[in-house]
């Protein structure tokens, strides 16, 4: 006499014949028998970008590339951030489709607004999120070179010159660099990576060489390590192990 299936076993069964039916991560496996809703797994590009860096310091010297390869240092290392930024960010505030109640409309405008967020939204959304300050995780030296770092990627991303103009006033001569070039520029100053422009002998400026680009994806670096460290709420979520993934040897 054959052996009758428990509940427990007619259910692994109709899940096995559904996988072979539909595949593994069809959307007759994932939907919500309610409204239909599902969604596929998640690819972040910031994922992909520190092991890019790391690329690029190793090969920087050996192709005529250099100035180009620093410029997409400072810019990814950026990206980075914000890409771990937003995933955290995303992951905490959870997930509400529904309209149908205040709740759900709140949250789904909230959704919209993370989804064009600026750098300067997203430090608001972090706190709205987390209930504390990226600054507040981090050191002051730190945060310093985190807000230049997102002015740069600012100038480079929209492709802003590079360059400074001279102007006399009162019977003396002052420089300025354009836009926020000019506090970029007293930033590396203050931090000892460039010397002080001589325009009497070159109206030349250089605001990119490599040790800048790998002062700021060190700070970058430290930066995520210090949020994590000082965040208990982000050990728990799944960006936790992105990050230890995106940045694994």
């Amino acid at each position: 006499m054959a052996k009758e299936n428990t509940e427990e076993e007619d259910q692994v069964n109709y899940y096995l014949n559904q996988i072979k039916k539909h595949g593994l991560n069809s959307y007759e496996l994932a939907k919500d028998g309610e409204n239909g809703y599902a969604e596929s797994a998640e690819t972040y590009a910031w994922w992909l970008f520190p092991s890019l860096i790391n690329f690029h310091q190793i090969i920087r010297e050996e192709v005529n590339l250099t100035e180009a390869i620093n410029m997409s240092i400072i810019i990814h290392s950026a990206l980075i951030i914000e890409g771990f930024i937003y995933e955290a960010i995303k992951q905490e505030a959870g997930l509400i489709k529904d309209d149908s109640d205040l709740d759900g409309r709140i949250y789904n405008f909230f959704e919209k607004k993370l989804d064009k967020s600026s750098w300067t939204d997203l430090n608001d959304f972090f706190k709205l999120t987390f209930n504390t300050r990226l600054k507040e995780l981090t050191d002051s030296d730190n945060w310093k070179c985190i807000v230049m770092l997102f002015y740069f990627r600012n100038m480079l991303t929209h492709s802003k010159p590079i360059k400074f103009s001279v102007k006399e006033e009162n019977g003396e001569l002052k420089m300025r660099h354009f836009g926020n070039y000019e506090l970029i520029y007293n930033y590396l100053l203050e931090k000892k990576l460039i010397q002080n422009v001589n325009f009497i002998k070159s109206m030349r400026t250089e605001l990119i060489n490599s040790a800048i680009a790998d002062f700021f994806w060190d700070n970058c670096q430290d930066f995520l390590a210090n949020i994590i460290e000082n965040s208990e709420n982000i050990k728990m979520l799944p960006v936790y192990d992105s990050y230890q993934n995106a940045f694994e040897e």
